[in-house]
């Protein structure tokens, strides 16, 4: 009886540069017509934004995200007061 071996192909994993990053996300966005000056961190901040807007308590992303609070509040959420603005807006609880 014979045996025989399937093939294995190997590949040389390689981690993207800075530039290369840059421009793999850029082309992105641009084949989706979304316009931004933040290539690179655009999901970190949107991600934050969204969990700011699900109610993530502040002190608690910062802590997932590694980031001091003025970082996150210049560069990642949009420091409002949501829940307070909620209220104000009659909306529903819990949105």
């Amino acid at each position: 009886m014979m045996i025989r071996r399937k093939s294995v192909m190997t590949f040389t994993v390689r981690p993207l540069t800075y530039r290369q990053h840059n421009n793999v996300i850029a082309e992105a966005l641009k084949a989706c017509s979304i316009q931004t000056s933040k290539i690179t961190h655009l999901m970190r901040r949107t991600g934050a934004q969204d969990a700011e807007r699900r109610n993530v308590d502040a002190d608690q992303l910062s802590r997932l995200a590694g980031w001091r609070t003025n970082v996150k509040n210049a560069c990642y959420t949009t420091d409002l007061p949501l829940q307070t603005l909620r209220a104000l807006g009659d909306w529903p609880k819990g949105m």
